[in-house]
Protein backbone atom coordinates (compact mmCIF):
# COMPACT_ATOMS: atom_id res chain seq x y z
CA UNK A 1 0.00 0.00 0.00
CA UNK A 2 1.18 3.63 -1.03
CA UNK A 3 1.39 6.69 1.03
CA UNK A 4 1.03 10.00 -0.14
CA UNK A 5 0.53 13.38 1.09
CA UNK A 6 -1.46 16.15 0.18
CA UNK A 7 -0.71 19.73 1.15
CA UNK A 8 -3.04 22.27 0.62
CA UNK A 9 -2.82 26.02 1.08
CA UNK A 10 -5.12 29.47 -0.09
CA UNK A 11 -4.34 32.20 -1.59
CA UNK A 12 -7.07 34.95 -1.68
CA UNK A 13 -9.81 36.03 1.00
CA UNK A 14 -12.32 33.09 1.58
CA UNK A 15 -15.05 35.57 2.51
CA UNK A 16 -18.09 37.01 0.41
CA UNK A 17 -18.80 40.09 2.57
CA UNK A 18 -15.94 41.92 0.92
CA UNK A 19 -14.39 41.59 -2.66
CA UNK A 20 -10.97 43.14 -2.89
CA UNK A 21 -11.44 44.70 -6.58
CA UNK A 22 -7.47 44.29 -6.46
CA UNK A 23 -7.57 40.55 -5.95
CA UNK A 24 -11.20 38.75 -6.23
CA UNK A 25 -10.18 35.75 -6.70
CA UNK A 26 -9.74 32.82 -3.99
CA UNK A 27 -7.64 30.04 -4.80
CA UNK A 28 -6.81 26.39 -2.95
CA UNK A 29 -3.83 24.79 -4.32
CA UNK A 30 -3.21 21.19 -3.34
CA UNK A 31 0.07 19.12 -4.19
CA UNK A 32 0.58 15.30 -3.63
CA UNK A 33 3.72 13.55 -3.00
CA UNK A 34 4.41 10.08 -2.87
CA UNK A 35 5.74 9.48 0.47
CA UNK A 36 9.47 8.07 -0.88
CA UNK A 37 9.68 11.20 -3.79
CA UNK A 38 8.76 13.60 -0.83
CA UNK A 39 11.88 12.44 1.36
CA UNK A 40 13.91 13.37 -1.51
CA UNK A 41 12.43 16.80 -1.92
CA UNK A 42 12.73 17.53 1.52
CA UNK A 43 16.39 16.79 1.43
CA UNK A 44 16.90 18.58 -1.37
CA UNK A 45 15.05 21.56 0.13
CA UNK A 46 17.21 21.19 3.01
CA UNK A 47 20.28 21.72 1.46
CA UNK A 48 19.03 24.24 -0.41
CA UNK A 49 17.91 26.34 2.88
CA UNK A 50 21.44 25.66 4.32
CA UNK A 51 23.25 26.40 1.29
CA UNK A 52 21.13 30.32 1.39
CA UNK A 53 20.35 30.60 4.96
CA UNK A 54 22.83 28.21 6.51
CA UNK A 55 19.35 26.78 8.35
CA UNK A 56 16.96 24.36 7.29
CA UNK A 57 14.23 26.55 9.99
CA UNK A 58 13.23 28.97 7.37
CA UNK A 59 10.06 28.74 5.81
CA UNK A 60 9.71 29.87 2.08
CA UNK A 61 6.77 32.67 2.49
CA UNK A 62 5.76 33.50 -0.92
CA UNK A 63 5.28 37.50 0.28
CA UNK A 64 8.66 37.99 2.54
CA UNK A 65 10.71 36.18 -0.58
CA UNK A 66 9.24 38.66 -3.36
CA UNK A 67 9.43 41.67 -0.72
CA UNK A 68 13.34 40.34 0.35
CA UNK A 69 11.64 40.62 4.24
CA UNK A 70 13.10 38.93 7.00
CA UNK A 71 15.74 36.47 6.00
CA UNK A 72 15.13 37.30 2.56
CA UNK A 73 16.77 40.02 2.80
CA UNK A 74 19.81 38.45 1.36
CA UNK A 75 18.21 38.34 -2.14
CA UNK A 76 18.59 42.34 -2.72
CA UNK A 77 21.74 41.11 -3.63
CA UNK A 78 20.38 40.39 -7.31
CA UNK A 79 23.28 37.91 -8.21
CA UNK A 80 22.58 35.81 -4.90
CA UNK A 81 18.31 36.31 -6.36
CA UNK A 82 19.02 35.20 -9.39
CA UNK A 83 21.13 32.05 -8.15
CA UNK A 84 18.21 31.44 -5.59
CA UNK A 85 15.57 31.40 -8.11
CA UNK A 86 17.62 29.29 -10.32
CA UNK A 87 18.81 26.44 -7.63
CA UNK A 88 14.58 26.30 -6.50
CA UNK A 89 13.18 25.97 -9.90
CA UNK A 90 15.51 23.17 -10.21
CA UNK A 91 14.53 21.56 -7.45
CA UNK A 92 10.99 22.10 -8.30
CA UNK A 93 11.74 20.76 -11.88
CA UNK A 94 12.85 17.91 -10.46
CA UNK A 95 10.80 16.82 -8.18
CA UNK A 96 7.92 14.48 -8.75
CA UNK A 97 4.22 15.35 -7.64
CA UNK A 98 0.24 16.47 -8.84
CA UNK A 99 -0.81 19.80 -8.59
CA UNK A 100 -4.83 20.23 -8.14
CA UNK A 101 -6.65 23.46 -7.54
CA UNK A 102 -9.85 25.32 -7.91
CA UNK A 103 -9.93 28.73 -8.15
CA UNK A 104 -13.12 30.98 -7.62
CA UNK A 105 -13.24 35.09 -9.31
CA UNK A 106 -15.47 36.08 -6.21
CA UNK A 107 -17.32 38.72 -7.87
CA UNK A 108 -18.81 36.16 -10.68
CA UNK A 109 -19.76 33.98 -8.07
CA UNK A 110 -21.58 36.63 -6.02
CA UNK A 111 -23.31 38.03 -9.34
CA UNK A 112 -24.14 33.76 -10.77
CA UNK A 113 -25.31 32.65 -7.07
CA UNK A 114 -26.12 35.82 -4.96
CA UNK A 115 -27.29 34.80 -0.91
CA UNK A 116 -27.13 31.26 -2.32
CA UNK A 117 -23.57 31.46 -2.86
CA UNK A 118 -21.74 28.88 -0.32
CA UNK A 119 -18.10 29.22 1.34
CA UNK A 120 -15.69 29.47 -1.08
CA UNK A 121 -13.19 27.15 0.57
CA UNK A 122 -15.59 24.80 0.95
CA UNK A 123 -16.68 24.38 -2.51
CA UNK A 124 -12.72 24.46 -3.78
CA UNK A 125 -12.06 21.81 -0.50
CA UNK A 126 -14.56 19.60 -2.19
CA UNK A 127 -13.38 19.66 -5.50
CA UNK A 128 -10.42 19.28 -4.70
CA UNK A 129 -10.67 16.16 -2.52
CA UNK A 130 -13.41 15.13 -5.15
CA UNK A 131 -10.52 15.40 -7.89
CA UNK A 132 -7.78 13.76 -5.59
CA UNK A 133 -9.78 10.50 -5.58
CA UNK A 134 -10.28 10.37 -8.91
CA UNK A 135 -6.76 10.83 -9.68
CA UNK A 136 -5.81 8.10 -7.05
CA UNK A 137 -8.31 5.49 -7.98
CA UNK A 138 -6.39 5.48 -11.73
CA UNK A 139 -3.21 4.29 -10.18
CA UNK A 140 -3.60 3.80 -7.07
CA UNK A 141 -6.51 2.28 -5.38
CA UNK A 142 -5.23 0.55 -2.58
CA UNK A 143 -3.64 4.28 -0.87
CA UNK A 144 -3.69 6.24 2.35
CA UNK A 145 -3.07 9.88 1.39
CA UNK A 146 -2.44 12.36 4.86
CA UNK A 147 -3.83 15.59 4.30
CA UNK A 148 -1.72 18.26 5.55
CA UNK A 149 -3.13 21.79 6.18
CA UNK A 150 -2.15 25.54 7.13
CA UNK A 151 -4.25 26.00 10.62
CA UNK A 152 -6.54 29.28 9.95
CA UNK A 153 -8.28 29.91 13.35
CA UNK A 154 -10.38 28.51 15.15
CA UNK A 155 -13.23 29.10 13.80
CA UNK A 156 -12.13 28.63 10.00
CA UNK A 157 -10.92 25.11 11.37
CA UNK A 158 -14.15 24.06 12.99
CA UNK A 159 -16.23 25.07 9.71
CA UNK A 160 -13.57 22.38 7.91
CA UNK A 161 -13.61 19.86 10.12
CA UNK A 162 -17.43 20.09 10.17
CA UNK A 163 -16.81 19.33 6.35
CA UNK A 164 -14.31 16.69 6.13
CA UNK A 165 -17.06 15.29 8.68
CA UNK A 166 -19.60 15.50 5.53
CA UNK A 167 -16.84 14.39 2.73
CA UNK A 168 -16.31 11.33 5.56
CA UNK A 169 -19.64 10.16 5.12
CA UNK A 170 -19.42 9.19 1.49
CA UNK A 171 -17.27 5.97 2.64
CA UNK A 172 -19.65 2.57 3.58
CA UNK A 173 -18.39 0.27 5.65
CA UNK A 174 -19.73 -3.46 5.29
CA UNK A 175 -20.60 -5.60 8.58
CA UNK A 176 -16.99 -7.23 7.42
CA UNK A 177 -15.45 -4.29 8.00
CA UNK A 178 -14.22 -3.54 4.79
CA UNK A 179 -14.32 0.03 3.37
CA UNK A 180 -16.50 1.08 -0.36
CA UNK A 181 -17.41 3.81 -1.66
CA UNK A 182 -14.91 7.32 -1.58
CA UNK A 183 -14.81 9.74 1.24
CA UNK A 184 -12.18 10.20 3.70
CA UNK A 185 -11.21 8.21 6.97
CA UNK A 186 -10.46 10.69 9.45
CA UNK A 187 -8.09 9.31 12.08
CA UNK A 188 -6.86 11.23 15.40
Amino acid sequence: MTKYYFFLDETGDHGLNYVDKNFPLFLLCGCLFNEGRLLELEKRMNDFKIKYFKTTEVILHSRETRKCEGPFQILFDLKLKADFYADLNKILEKAEYKIITSGINKEEYIKKYGRGAKDPYSISLSFIIERLIFYLDTFAKESIVEIKLEERGRKEDEMLAAHFNIIEKKIYCDNNGKYEGWGLKLFP
